[in-house]
C-alpha cells in the first residue's frame, strides 16, 4: 500500500493498525496536506465493518467542528476496499494522559471534558448520538485542542415532532448489539438504558461523558468490576459514591453535577450537553486558585478500552515495532506447535491416559450427581490431558448445557464429533455415549433415550448402574417420570453403593411431593457421600431436600436443610453449590413473604457468581430478585431484575434462560395489561419450548399467549391457542392441565360478557375436576363460575343447582378456601335472587357476602356485595337508601386499580342515583361506565349503561336524547342476540 496513490492521496506511511482496519498517512495531492487513511482489513465479519464505516463517513461528513475530528472523503480503492480520509491529529488521547505520570491538575482536567461537552452540543443539534464517549475515544492535540474520535458506533436519532435537543430517540437493538456477539460501547461508560438495549439518545453520550469526568476528577472510574457482566450491572443497579470521597478537593457542586450526569434515569440527569457544559463552566470560573491548581492522582490503572484503530492504537505501533515483531513470531511459534501437536494426536487415535480417564470418571459422576461446577471442572481437566478424548467433550457438552450455556456446549459437542469421526474405531458403546448425548443436547430426546436404552442392553450387568442412571435422566428430561422411577430405581438395586440413583430417586418422589418416599432414599444417598467424604454429592442431597421442603411450604424444614447445603458447599469449596444453595434460600424467604431477606440471598448469590464469571447463574439470581420484587408488588424493579435475566442469557448463549426470561416479562406486562408487549415477548418462548420438546413450558405459554389474545379481542388466535394447549395436555394425560384451560378460558369470556361461550368451558372444567378427588378446590371455583354466568343468562334452576352442588363440595376443604368461597357464593346468591326480584333475599344475602368478606378474606367479593346491596335497596323503592352503599363501593374499588370493578361500581351508583331521583349524576356515570364497557366490548353492561341514559334522560325532560339512547340500545340489543 506505501507508496501507491488512490484517488488524490499518496500513502507516505503506514501509523498503525487496529482489528479492524489499517490506518496510514497520506498526502492530499490535491491540498498538499497530510491525512489520516483508513482501510479496512479482511475479516470474516467485512460485510458489516464495511457498512459502520460507511455509516460513521456519513455520519460525520455533516460535522464540521473544532472539537470533533473532520472526515474529508469516503471513497473505495481500485481492489474495492472502502476507505476514509479524515483529518489527521497529532497528539495523545486522554487515556494516555490519564495513566502517564502528567501532572493533570483540576483545571486541566475539566476544561478537557468542557471540550468534548462542547463536541457534543454540535452533535446532538445535528441528532447525532456517538455511544461511545470515553477516554479513549478524546484527543489532545500537539496545540492543547480536545478531539473527539471514532464515531463508529454512531447513529442518528429519529426525530420526533416536539422533542427536544438531546431528546429524540434512537433505537437500539436488545443488549445493544451492532450484530450477534458483539456489544455495543464500553460497559463501564456505557448508560443504563445502553446497557439494557432500550432507546438511546443524546443522554445517553452525557451519561458517558460523566462517567468520563468521574475518572479525570476521582482517578478512578465510577464502575468497576472484575469483568463485563459485573461491571454492566453496576452500571444499572449501583449507584457510585461522590468523587470527593477519593479527591477531597473535588467541591460539593462538582459532586453534584457529576452525580447528576450519572443519574440512573434519563430524565434525572442533564436533559442537553448545552446544560451539562454551562455548568461546569461556571463552576470552573468560581472555583479558587489553589483547587484549581490541585493535581489529580490516579489510584487505578485506567480501564483496557476496546481494541479498535484509534490515536493509541497508531502511537504504540510506532514507539514498539520490536515488540509487536515478537509478539507475531511468538504467536506464528504457538500455531506452528499447535499444529504439531494436532497431528500427533491424530496419530495417537483414541487411546486415553489413566490420568485424564481419572479426571473423567470423576466429571461424569458429578454430572449424574447434579453438582456441575464440580463436573465442569474435572472434564476439563481430563481434556487438557487429553484433547483427544471425545467422550469428554461430549460429556463437557452435557453439563454446559445443563447450566444452559449454548455457545460452550455446541462448541464442545462439535469437538467430540469431529473426533469421533477421525477415530472410526471407538467402542460401540463409547459411539452410543455421543450419539445419546448429542441428542440430549440438541432437545431429540427420543433419539437420546434410544441410544441410552441399546446401552443397557449392550452394558455388562455388573455395570448397568451407570447406564440406567443415564436413561433415568433421559426419561425426565422428556417427562416420562414413571419410566424415570423405574429406572432409577433398577440403578439402585443394581448396585446399592450408587449414592446417585438414590439421590435422582429423592429429587423424583420430591417433584411428585411424596414426603415420605423421598425422605427414605435421600437418607440413603446421604449416608453413600458421607462413606465416600463426597461433601458436593452431600451438599446436593441437602440442597434437594430443601427444595422438596420449599415445594410443601415447610420453610424452617427448608432453610435449615438449605443452610446445611450451603455450609457444606463452602467447606467443598464448590461456588455452583453454594449458589444453587442461596437461590433456593430466596425462595424460602419469599414463600415466607420476607422480600428484603430473599433479596439479601439473591445479593449473596450475585456477588459470588460475578466474582467467579459464572454468567448463568447471573441470570438466575435476576430471575430470583425479580420474583421476589413481584412478590411484593413491586413490579418496576420486577421488570428490571427479568430484563437483566434476558440481556445475561443473550450473553452467555442461555437459550432456555432467554426462553424463561421472555415468558417472566410477558407474565408481567400481563398483569400491566400491556397485551402488545405480552405477544411481542411470548413469542421467542414459545418458539423456543416448542422446538426443544418443553411441554410444560410450551403449555403455560400457550396459556398465556391466549390470554393475550383475547384481551385484545382476537378470539380466532385465543382459540387456536387454547385449543393446542388443550390438545397437548390431553396428550401427556395432564387431566388438571385440561381442566385448567377450560376454567381460565370459561373465565376471561366471562369477563368479556361472553357468557353462553363461557358457560360450555365452566362446564367441561366441572366435569374433568369432579374425575380427580384431589382437585376439590378447583371443582368448587368452577362450580362457583358456572353458577355465576347460569344466573346471568337465565339460567335460574341451573345456578341454583350448581350453589347446592358447590355446599357440598367446600365442607372438605380448608378455612381460608372455605371461607372466600362462601362469600363469593352469598354474592352471586344475592345477585341471583335480584335478577328474580327477590328484594329482601338479596339484600339478606349481600350482607351476609359482606360480613364473611370482611377483613380481606375474599378479593374484591368486599366490594362487589356493597353494589350488590346498594342496587337490590334502589330496587326495592327505598329511595335513596343504594346510594351510600354503592359510593362505598365506587370509593374501595378506585383504590384497588381495577377497571372492571371500578366500572361495574360506577355503573351500580348511576341506577342508584336514578333511583334517587338524581337524573343529571345518573347520566353522567351512566355514560362514563358506557365509554369503557363499549372499548372492552362488554355489550350486556353497554346496553344496561344505554337503557339507565335513556331512562335518566327521559326524567330529565330531554326527548330527543332519549330517543338516540334507546335507538342505540336497541343496536346493541341486536349484537348481542346474535352473539348469545
Amino acid at each position: 500500500m506505501i507508496g501507491r496513490t488512490i484517488s488524490h492521496y499518496r500513502i507516505l506511511s503506514k501509523l498503525g493498525q487496529g482489528a479492524m482496519s489499517v490506518v496510514y498517512i497520506a498526502e492530499d495531492l490535491q491540498l498538499g496536506r497530510e491525512v489520516a487513511f483508513k482501510v479496512l482489513t479482511d475479516r470474516p465479519d467485512y460485510p458489516q465493518l464495511r457498512a459502520r464505516m460507511l455509516r460513521e463517513a456519513r455520519t460525520l461528513s455533516s460535522v464540521s467542528h473544532p472539537r470533533i475530528a473532520t472526515v474529508y472523503e469516503y471513497g473505495e480503492t481500485p481492489e474495492g476496499q472502502p476507505y476514509i480520509a479524515m483529518e489527521l491529529v497529532r497528539g495523545r488521547t486522554l487515556s494516555e494522559l490519564l495513566s502517564g505520570s502528567n501532572n493533570l491538575t483540576l483545571d486541566s482536567l475539566l476544561e478537557i471534558v468542557e471540550g468534548v461537552a462542547e463536541g457534543l452540543v454540535e452533535a446532538h443539534r445535528l441528532k447525532i448520538v456517538h455511544r461511545d464517549i470515553k477516554p479513549s475515544n478524546v484527543a489532545i492535540t500537539e496545540r492543547g485542542d480536545v478531539k473527539i474520535l471514532d464515531f463508529g458506533l454512531a447513529k442518528r436519532f429519529e426525530v420526533e415532532d416536539g422533542t427536544s435537543e438531546g431528546k429524540s430517540r434512537v433505537q437500539t437493538s436488545p443488549v445493544t448489539q451492532t450484530r450477534e456477539g458483539i456489544i455495543v460501547g464500553t460497559p463501564m461508560y456505557s448508560s443504563p438504558e445502553q446497557t439494557l438495549g432500550a432507546d438511546v439518545d443524546g443522554r445517553s453520550d452525557i451519561f458517558s461523558l460523566g462517567a468520563l469526568l468521574y475518572e479525570c476528577i476521582a482517578g478512578r472510574v465510577p464502575f468497576e468490576g472484575k469483568n463485563n457482566g459485573a461491571i454492566s450491572t453496576k452500571v444499572v443497579f449501583n449507584d457510585p459514591p461522590p468523587p470527593s470521597k477519593f479527591n477531597p478537593s473535588v467541591p460539593p457542586e462538582l459532586d453534584r453535577i457529576t452525580l447528576k450526569a450519572l443519574s440512573k434515569k434519563p430524565e434525572e440527569r442533564y436533559q442537553s450537553a448545552r446544560k451539562f457544559l454551562a455548568d461546569l463552566r461556571r463552576l470552573r470560573k468560581s472555583l479558587p486558585g489553589r483547587t484549581r491548581a490541585h493535581v489529580i492522582k490516579r489510584e487505578h490503572a485506567p480501564a483496557p478500552s476496546r481494541q479498535s484503530p484509534r490515536l493509541t492504537a497508531w502511537s504504540e505501533a510506532l514507539r514498539r515495532p520490536r515488540t509487536l515483531l515478537a509478539a507475531f513470531l511468538a504467536t506464528s511459534a504457538a500455531a506452528l506447535l499447535l499444529i504439531w501437536g494436532s497431528t500427533l494426536l491424530h496419530r495417537a487415535g483414541p487411546g486415553v491416559p489413566a490420568a485424564a480417564m481419572e479426571h473423567y470418571e470423576r466429571g461424569v459422576n458429578a454430572l449424574r450427581d447434579g453438582t456441575l461446577y464440580t463436573a465442569i471442572r474435572e472434564l476439563e481437566k481430563a481434556i487438557q490431558l487429553e484433547e483427544a478424548f471425545p467422550l469428554a467433550h461430549a460429556t463437557l457438552a452435557e453439563a454446559w448445557h445443563e447450566l444452559d450455556n449454548s455457545t460452550n456446549s455446541e462448541k464442545e459437542i462439535g469437538r467430540a464429533q469431529t473426533l469421533s469421526a477421525r477415530f472410526s474405531g471407538l467402542p460401540d458403546q463409547e459411539s452410543l455415549q455421543i450419539q445419546a448425548i448429542t441428542g440430549l443436547n440438541t432437545n431429540n430426546l427420543a433419539s437420546a433415550i434410544k441410544n441410552y436404552e441399546t446401552l443397557v442392553n449392550v452394558t455388562p450387568e455388573g455395570a448397568k448402574a451407570d447406564a440406567y442412571v443415564d436413561l433415568g435422566r433421559a426419561y425426565e428430561k422428556n417427562e416420562e417420570i414413571e419410566k424415570a422411577l423405574d429406572a432409577f430405581t433398577k440403578a439402585s438395586n443394581a448396585t446399592p453403593s450408587r449414592p446417585s440413583a438414590f439421590l435422582r430417586l429423592g429429587e423424583l418422589y420430591a417433584r411428585k411431593q411424596n414426603l415420605a418416599s423421598a425422605t427414605e432414599v435421600f437418607e440413603k444417598a446421604e449416608a453413600l457421600y458421607r462413606a465416600e467424604k463426597n461433601y458436593t454429592g452431600l451438599s446436593e442431597v441437602f440442597y434437594q431436600r430443601g427444595s422438596l421442603y420449599n415445594r410443601l411450604k415447610m420453610s424452617d424444614e427448608a432453610r435449615s436443610s438449605l443452610q446445611l447445603a450451603l455450609d457444606t458447599a463452602k467447606g467443598a469449596g464448590d461456588i455452583h453449590q453454594q449458589i444453587k444453595a442461596l437461590l433456593e434460600l430466596c425462595v424460602t424467604s419469599s414463600n415466607e413473604g420476607d422480600g428484603v431477606r430473599a433479596r439479601q440471598y439473591a445479593a449473596d448469590a450475585l456477588t459470588l457468581a460475578q466474582n467467579s464469571s459464572l454468567d448463568v447463574f447471573v441470570t438466575q439470581v435476576h430471575f430470583e430478585l425479580g420474583n421476589s420484587y413481584l412478590l411484593s408488588r413491586d413490579l418496576g424493579q420486577a421488570e428490571e431484575h427479568f430484563q437483566q435475566a434476558l440481556y445475561w442469557s443473550q450473553k452467555h448463549g442461555g437459550r432456555r434462560h432467554l426462553a424463561m426470561a421472555s415468558f417472566r416479562l410477558a407474565s408481567l406486562y400481563e398483569q400491566q395489561a400491556k397485551g402488545e408487549e405480552v405477544l411481542r415477548y411470548i413469542k421467542p418462548a414459545l418458539d423456543f419450548f416448542k422446538q426443544g420438546g418443553y411441554s410444560k413450558e410450551y403449555l403455560d405459554s400457550l396459556r398465556l399467549s391466549g390470554r393475550a389474545h383475547l384481551q385484545k379481542g382476537d378470539f380466532a388466535r385465543a382459540t387456536q391457542a387454547f385449543d393446542e394447549a388443550t390438545q397437548l395436555a390431553r396428550r401427556t394425560d395432564n387431566l388438571s392441565q385440561v381442566a385448567g384451560i377450560h376454567f381460565e378460558f370459561g373465565n376471561l369470556l366471562s369477563n368479556r360478557e361472553h357468557y353462553p361461550a363461557a358457560l360450555g368451558h365452566f362446564a367441561e372444567s366441572c366435569a374433568l375436576y369432579g374425575v380427580k378427588s384431589s382437585e376439590h378446590v378447583w371443582l368448587s371455583y368452577s362450580l362457583l363460575y358456572r353458577a355465576d354466568v347460569q344466573w346471568r343468562i337465565g339460567l335460574y334452576a341451573d345456578a341454583a343447582a350448581s350453589l347446592d352442588q358447590l355446599s357440598s363440595v367446600i365442607k372438605s376443604l380448608d378455612d381460608k378456601n372455605r371461607k372466600k368461597l362462601l362469600a363469593r357464593k352469598e354474592l352471586i346468591e344475592s345477585q341471583l335472587a335480584l335478577s328474580q326480584l327477590n328484594f329482601g333475599e338479596a339484600i339478606g344475602k349481600a350482607r351476609e357476602a359482606i360480613k364473611t368478606a370482611q377483613g380481606g378474606a375474599a378479593e374484591y367479593v368486599f366490594i362487589e356485595a356493597h353494589s350488590a346491596l346498594g342496587l337490590a335497596l334502589a330496587r326495592s323503592g327505598a329511595k335513596g337508601w343504594g346510594l351510600p352503599e354503592c359510593r362505598k363501593a365506587l370509593e374501595l374499588a378506585e383504590k384497588e386499580d381495577e377497571p372492571r370493578l371500578r366500572f361495574a361500581a360506577l355503573l351500580a351508583l348511576a341506577e342508584s342515583k336514578l333511583a334517587a331521583g338524581d337524573s343529571q349524576g345518573a347520566l353522567q356515570d351512566a355514560l362514563s361506565a358506557r365509554e369503557h364497557f363499549a372499548q372492552g366490548g362488554q355489550l350486556e353492561s353497554e346496553l344496561r349503561a344505554v337503557l339507565i341514559a335513556a331512562e335518566a334522560a327521559r326524567k330529565g325532560g330531554d326527548s330527543g336524547a332519549t330517543r338516540s339512547y334507546l335507538q342505540n340500545a336497541t343496536e346493541i340489543s341486536s349484537k348481542l342476540a346474535e352473539e348469545w
